[in-house]
């Protein structure tokens, strides 16, 4: 089991791949209609997290240990996804900027989100590097 969480203080305990599934898919409708894009946050069990963004065709992925300490993880591109200096998500009611390299596209963050829930590894289909 996890919990996503977004806008700050919505969220949903989430038990099976297909409900993480059809939360994703309405979490991205509201965000590409509503024009301020946003960060959700997968929280498993055991503590661990991955965000990632959704409302633009890229997103940035984030990953923290349970323990909230060091090391924290970064989604890496290829430069492809995204072609500005800076992303922006807001993320916890502020609007916060990400490096542009950062940003991978949205549906492979979104696939990312559902193997972590799965396997609670961060996703290998992803590049991470250590922030």
């Amino acid at each position: 089991m996890a919990t996503l969480t977004w806008r700050m203080d919505e969220s949903e305990d989430v038990t099976s791949t297909a409900q993480l599934q059809a939360l994703l898919a309405a979490l991205r409708q509201e965000a590409d209609a509503g024009g301020r894009p946003f960060t959700v946050d997968l929280t498993l069990d055991n503590g661990d997290s991955l965000s990632a963004g959704l409302g633009l065709p890229a997103s940035v992925m984030n990953c923290v240990g349970a323990s909230g300490n060091p090391p924290y993880y970064v989604s890496e591109g290829d430069g492809t996804a995204w072609d500005a200096e800076v992303i922006e998500f807001d993320y916890g009611g502020e609007m916060t900027e990400y490096p542009g390299e950062a940003a991978v596209p949205t549906d492979v963050a979104v696939d990312g989100l559902l193997s972590f829930f799965e396997s609670g590894e961060r996703p290998g289909s992803i590049r991470w590097r250590e922030v």
